[in-house]
């Protein structure tokens, strides 16, 4: 049984006593402390960064209370970032990259492992995603997690004092291997670690792929805002451009229910309340709460490459404010990706299946928004038009040599989707737990 569901507190003193017997010796620290001494903490911990937020109070987090925030955090962590190969050519010919290493996975884990390594606070629960369905991957993280075993052996064998017990499992955290299907894409594969991270008991899902380098104060950045939210955007950093500028990307868009499109926000306003109200956000940084889990679901897997973040966002807004702050908790670590390393233009990587996916996911799209009230056909078909558009200019400036059959996968995309919006067994995901969640009123700017 994992640390998360081990560390949580019972309600009642005679619960606590008969989950410590339940539970190995050192998982026990957590539940050492009586019941109402941790509930009075965390929300001691919340009332202050309510204050922060509004301004009332300008001291920072403690320590202490950032853990009492962030105890329940999990990371849900994806590899690779935005699909395997295999899903993105759909059995086409896949040319060979040739970056000048035998395993460029290995370094783009190992960076994701450092950074955390790195962090003030760490997480209680780590569980990758492995998309490739490789067995070094698997490796690395079993590797992770002995280092844990043998601190939780140390634990048992010299009867640790609980305190001490905890701070040592705390600089630990515990690594969980799951193994995703490299035909469904990362949708599928965020779908799974969330499931994962949800049985284990997490409060909350961090989302995040190993292309990116989690900053030391991560978890400080994220706690003050995570008390009156349940879908929070960071910024992230982006080491290089490709030309060697430093910069730091938009990282916020807005989706149009109407066109069924997104626009990037060049220079997001957060105003007086400290962030801005998002109706889409990217699953490299968004941060979840249990509550929305529990009241829309999990990610829809059918969306494959992309989109699935987006309709999540959407679907969210119906029940609480998904925000963007401008924190800038994470870095995308532009040198682990092995398609990206010496090319002069990373457009040039374009896959047959990414053009039929990026076509057929609007049939999903326009079910969801068909659902919600919200599908205008007219628009929509423009929107899906300009798609269409934007799909050949990006072949057109990548100089992409093999246009027909790109051509050709997306109209049968095209036709897919249009099957798909007329298919009326369709289901969309469906909530764990059905919940009414507070949505807040939107800030003032």
């Amino acid at each position: 049984m994992s640390s998360l569901t081990e560390a949580q507190p019972a309600t009642t003193q005679s619960a606590t006593m008969q989950s410590a017997e339940a539970q190995p010796a050192h998982a026990q620290s957590a539940t050492t402390q009586p019941a109402h001494a941790h509930a009075e903490k965390l929300q001691a911990a919340k009332a202050h960064a309510r204050k922060i937020q509004a301004g009332k109070a300008q001291d920072e987090l403690t320590d202490d209370e950032v853990r009492q925030l962030t105890e329940r955090m999990a990371f849900v962590v994806v590899t690779p970032s935005w699909g395997s190969q295999e899903a993105l050519s759909r059995g086409n010919p896949i040319p060979e990259l040739d970056d000048g290493t035998e395993d460029p996975a290995r370094f783009e884990f190992k960076d994701f492992r450092d950074s955390v390594e790195s962090m003030r606070i760490k997480p209680r629960l780590i569980v990758v995603v492995d998309g490739m369905a490789d067995s070094r991957t698997k490796v690395r993280v079993e590797t992770e997690q002995r280092a844990r075993d043998k601190i939780v052996a140390f634990i048992k064998d010299n009867d640790v004092p609980p305190q001490q017990a905890e701070r040592m499992l705390g600089d630990c955290p515990e690594w969980v291997y799951v193994s995703g299907d490299p035909k469904k894409g990362p949708a599928q594969w965020l779908n799974l670690g969330m499931k994962e991270a949800y049985r284990r008991g997490a409060e909350w899902f961090w989302l995040l792929d190993t292309y990116t380098i989690v900053l030391p104060d991560a978890l400080r950045m994220l706690a003050k805002w995570m008390p009156g939210h349940d879908l929070i955007q960071g910024r992230y950093l982006l080491d290089q451009d490709w030309d060697g500028s430093c910069y730091t990307p938009a990282s916020f868009t807005q989706f149009h229910p109407a066109t069924g499109l997104t626009t990037n926000i060049r220079h997001p306003r957060c105003g007086r309340s400290g962030y801005m109200v998002l109706s889409a956000a990217t699953a490299r940084g968004m941060l979840v709460s249990r509550r929305l889990v529990d009241a829309i679901g999990l990610p829809d897997p059918r969306f494959a490459l992309h989109g699935a973040d987006t309709i999540y966002t959407y679907l969210a807004s119906f029940v609480t404010n998904p925000i963007g702050v401008p924190d800038k908790p994470i870095r995308w670590n532009l040198p682990a990706e092995p398609s990206m390393k010496e090319v002069p233009n990373p457009r040039i990587e374009i896959w047959h299946g990414d053009c039929y996916v990026t076509m057929r996911n609007r049939g999903y799209l326009a079910r969801y928004l068909q659902l919600t009230g919200a599908y205008r056909p007219v628009p929509f078909a423009f929107g899906t038009a300009v798609m269409f558009c934007s799909q050949l200019i990006h072949m057109h400036r990548a100089h992409y040599a093999d246009t027909t059959p790109a051509v050709v996968e997306l109209i049968k995309g095209w036709v897919a989707a249009r099957r798909i919006m007329r298919d009326e067994t369709w289901r969309p995901m469906k909530p764990l737990k059905p919940a009414k969640l507070s949505k807040p009123a939107k800030p003032t700017l």
